[in-house]
């Protein structure tokens, strides 16, 4: 949660006229950065107390429940949408690509007998399920 939140404000802040003159300032260079890094913690943390402390009393529950609710019946509503599902999708394929990359990479710097017992782990575990 912490780097999307980082990351969502890193790019919300980039995108403004104010954040290229800041950085600029040679003093002030890594200070957007870390402001970034300070705000994303914070968020997180907050977010997280937040929704531990709503399950303390009645009120916070049902308000929690109510928007778990609402998130559940706007995500099933978004998922029979052809274009999110064309990009979900779209998502997951580059996904499966990027395993298969990495797989692939990690693969030629071992030795085969270990890539070999590896996919007969995975075959076991495919058969168990």
């Amino acid at each position: 949660m912490e780097a999307l939140l980082h990351h969502s404000l890193e790019s919300a802040i980039k995108q403004s006229n104010f954040y290229e003159t800041f950085r600029q300032i040679s003093t002030f260079g890594q200070l957007p950065d870390t402001a970034i890094k300070q705000l994303s913690n914070f968020i997180t943390d907050a977010t997280y107390d937040v929704i531990s402390a709503s399950y303390s009393d009645m009120e916070g529950r049902v308000l929690f429940d109510s928007l778990t609710k609402q998130f559940q019946d706007a995500l099933k509503e978004e998922l029979k949408d052809e274009k999110t599902l064309h990009e979900l999708q779209s998502l997951l394929s580059d996904l499966l690509e990027e395993m298969k990359l990495n797989y692939i990479r990690s693969s030629k710097e071992r030795k085969p007998e270990q890539t070999i017992e590896e996919l007969e782990e995975i075959e076991q575990v495919a058969e168990e399920n």
